[in-house]
């Protein structure tokens, strides 16, 4: 078999387990919501949970849930602009090692060239 008909054969097969799987996935999150959002109401959004009776609410994990989110982008946005900052930085250092690494070449082809003139003097 060549090479690039193994590969088409390798992709379709991949392809038709990736898609049984996502078609898998979206059955059971179809079947989740059809099942659940009858059910969901103001009250258990914003309800506080019960630990040892029925019923309840999730009233204060989304709290939870929506203040770590609200952490997470006051940390990350300035990171990111500090990485951004770092990032063209070490460009900027890239270039320079790279001109010292030029510079020290031409020295060592002057001193070479200097080494063999005095060579011929001799």
């Amino acid at each position: 078999m060549h090479a690039k008909k193994f590969d088409k054969l390798a992709t379709g097969i991949l392809y038709t387990i990736a898609g049984v799987i996502v078609t898998i996935l979206a059955s059971l999150i179809l079947y989740i919501l059809v099942r659940g959002l009858p059910h969901i109401s103001w009250s258990f959004l914003t309800g506080k949970s019960s630990s040892y009776k029925a019923g309840g609410g999730i009233g204060i994990q989304l709290y939870n849930s929506f203040f770590l989110l609200i952490i997470t982008l006051i940390i990350s946005i300035p990171l990111k602009n500090a990485l951004k900052k770092l990032k063209i930085a070490l460009r900027k250092l890239k270039i320079a090692l790279r001109k010292l690494k030029n510079a020290f070449r031409k020295l060592k082809n002057a001193l070479k060239k200097l080494k063999n003139a005095f060579r011929k003097l001799k």
